[in-house]
């Protein structure tokens, strides 16, 4: 499989949470870091992370754009639209730059402007950024 391939299912996997699928992606040893999260190392940490990341969310959307690329690694622009449990409807930009070795995710770090998100989620009502 491609690395092209494996980022498309990676996306398809979190948006559908199939934790199972994404679970095949993901290198055993493999190396996750995301704004405003302890570093994971390893699938069942990462797992862990992905399977409570999206708990506040009742609907959630990654769009991946355009894809950058660079000596083994993927980096793709996300714009993410989401629904609060308290019905607040979000939107916000971020990357997610992927490591790719022997067809699996050795390592993924997320990156976004935390304290813009926050401030996001403070507003009350439909909030666009």
């Amino acid at each position: 499989m491609n690395d092209d391939r494996i980022v498309d299912l990676y996306f398809e996997y979190v948006n559908n949470e199939n934790w199972d699928g994404l679970g095949d992606l993901l290198a055993e040893n493999c190396d996750h870091r995301a704004v405003g999260a302890k570093p994971r190392l390893g699938r069942a940490a990462a797992l862990e992370y992905f399977r409570g990341m999206f708990d506040p969310w009742r609907e959630h959307h990654d769009q991946p754009g355009r894809r950058m690329r660079g000596e083994g690694c993927l980096a793709i622009e996300i714009n993410f639209t989401g629904t609060t449990n308290a019905n607040q409807r979000v939107t916000f930009e971020a990357l997610d730059v992927f490591d790719i070795r022997e067809g699996r995710i050795a390592r993924l770090v997320t990156w976004y402007d935390i304290a813009h998100v926050r401030r996001l989620l403070s507003d009350s009502g439909e909030v666009k950024a």
